[in-house]
């Protein structure tokens, strides 16, 4: 308990904690003087983030010359840490007029003042009429629906109803949720090789065929991207850009982050199939993305973003644009690991460039934090001491990466797909010169091989 309460603390921000202030000394939430006493204790002691809890320390602070007893400090940082999450539940139903009209409805259902509840229906739509239509919005019109039904149902059971519109608002808002989900499901599945459950899907994907539900954009934009992830369909996949493009306003920050990286992903597995042209139109997501704080968080870019755009602008040569974007975009990384992939990356800016000693002199300030970074830093030594000749350097790291991959059994199935280069990079070295019939049956192995990373590296040096 005590860890999550300085977990929240840390957290916070100023004016969040200058407000938690005001919220704790009010009578109507706390009537209660310790619980006041440690959060003052907080803002004394851990202003600078990263300070330790001292249990005694504490104790004293709030029942000084007592002696220590843990289980009386237990209470006030239980009530502290279960009413900062209180307060940030609450600043976000302030922030959400839709939230506090539709259960200033429920509430005056329940008392049965139905003037007031019709105008906190009026209240409701207002808000809704205000925001962006996406799967959120048809959520919350389903509700809004269904709570107009249930009063119709607690006071006139005779009267006509609006099932009809409750029926209509609870499917959209369903079919809009199912293909989302499926989506997301399916760019994670690629990734982490897991198997998902689809239930109704297929019969539901058939059913949308043709049917007027395609017309909303919440939902013709997952059905449209599931079927051209799902077919590798190029013309799904066109109506999928074209829809997002035109409905770009309809969604929020967060779903269009989801959908513009959905779209990403199907250029990538496109690109991993031998078709070019779709990674660099997945450059142009990236960057375009990135221009328009569109796959940006707070403003922060994520670390696998800024790597994968390097990674795409390093492949289609556009070697000035990358340099700038690199040392640009620093700052915006997660801090925590700012250093490491800004090194990284410019390590490959640099392997790229042939200016193999300021990338091995950048990959040595790079951590070992990161698993799938550490490997890839691994790799791109292994292929620079090949290209210096650096024969006795190589040997030595192939051995101590086989020695690294098998103590890793969290590398699940991409272990084996890193044995193999390393497999493959010590066959590659034992080849003599001029002997073509070992090096076409080593090609196709190698060409064979599925999930070998630098598969293509591999092959060049066969060439």
């Amino acid at each position: 308990m005590k860890q999550k309460l300085i977990s929240l603390f840390n957290q916070l921000s100023g004016v969040e904690k200058r407000e938690f202030t005001r919220f704790i000394e009010s009578d109507y939430f706390n009537r209660r003087e310790e619980p006041v006493q440690l959060w003052h204790y907080l803002l004394r002691e851990f202003a600078p983030a990263g300070k330790t809890w001292q249990p005694a320390h504490a104790f004293q602070a709030l029942f000084p010359n007592q002696p220590h007893d843990e289980a009386k400090l237990r209470y006030p940082a239980s009530w502290l840490t279960k009413h900062i999450e209180y307060f940030l539940a609450m600043r976000r139903f302030e922030k959400n007029e839709t939230e506090q009209a539709l259960q200033l409805a429920v509430s005056f259902r329940e008392r049965n003042l139905e003037e007031h509840f019709g105008q906190a229906v009026r209240m409701a739509e207002t808000a809704l009429e205000k925001r962006v239509r996406d799967q959120a919005w048809y959520h919350d019109h389903y509700r809004l629906e269904f709570e107009k039904y249930a009063l119709i149902e607690s006071q006139r059971r005779t009267a006509a109803n609006n099932l009809p519109a409750v029926g209509k608002a609870l499917d959209t808002y369903l079919i809009a949720a199912k293909l989302r989900q499926s989506c997301i499901q399916l760019a994670h599945q690629s990734v982490f090789q897991t198997k998902y459950d689809y239930t109704f899907l297929p019969p539901l994907l058939e059913y949308l065929e043709g049917s007027q539900f395609l017309e909303i954009p919440a939902i013709a934009l997952y059905y449209h991207c599931y079927k051209a992830l799902t077919e590798g369909d190029e013309a799904q996949f066109r109506k999928f850009r074209a829809l997002l493009e035109e409905h770009f306003e309809s969604f929020s920050q967060n779903e269009i982050r989801d959908l513009w990286l959905l779209a990403i992903n199907f250029c990538i597995k496109l690109l991993n199939t031998g078709s070019r042209p779709f990674g660099e139109e997945a450059l142009s997501l990236y960057q375009t993305g990135i221009e328009r704080q569109i796959i940006l968080e707070n403003g922060v870019l994520g670390r696998f973003a800024y790597k994968n755009t390097v990674a795409l602008a390093l492949l289609y040569g556009q070697y000035e644009w990358v340099k700038g974007f690199i040392n640009r975009y620093r700052t915006a990384l997660e801090p925590a690991w700012q250093e490491d992939f800004y090194h990284y990356n410019l390590a490959r800016y640099h392997f790229t460039i042939k200016e193999y000693g300021k990338a091995m002199e950048l990959l040595a300030k790079v951590d070992d934090r990161d698993l799938l970074l550490n490997l890839d830093g691994k790799l791109m030594l292994l292929k620079m001491y090949y290209e210096l000749g650096e024969f006795n350097a190589l040997d030595s790291l192939l051995s101590s990466m086989k020695t690294f991959i098998r103590r890793k059994k969290e590398l699940a199935y991409h272990q084996s797909h890193y044995l193999g280069i390393i497999r493959f990079t010590q066959k590659l070295m034992a080849l003599r010169p001029g002997d073509l019939v070992a090096a076409s049956a080593l090609r196709k192995e190698i060409e064979a091989a599925e999930g070998l990373p630098e598969k293509d590296w591999l092959l060049a040096k066969l060439d």
